[in-house]
């Protein structure tokens, strides 16, 4: 899923609006680890560090 926030939908902001969010989701822990350690993902992280200016991760829990 990819959201891209306008001026009227963010409600309070003390940083920057972003452009786009991207919200994911991991089934359990030990598959968000294995995305990270992913070594084709890894390929390609060079791309995304010139493409973002920042990335803030919001690790949670379903209740």
């Amino acid at each position: 899923m990819r959201v891209r926030p306008t001026k009227e939908t963010i409600v309070e902001s003390r940083i920057e609006n972003p452009y786009e969010i991207h919200p994911v989701s991991f089934r359990a822990e030990p598959d968000f680890q294995g995305f990270m350690k992913d070594k084709e993902r890894k390929q390609f992280l060079h791309l995304k560090e010139q493409s973002i200016r920042w990335l803030v991760l919001y690790k949670g829990q379903q209740l």
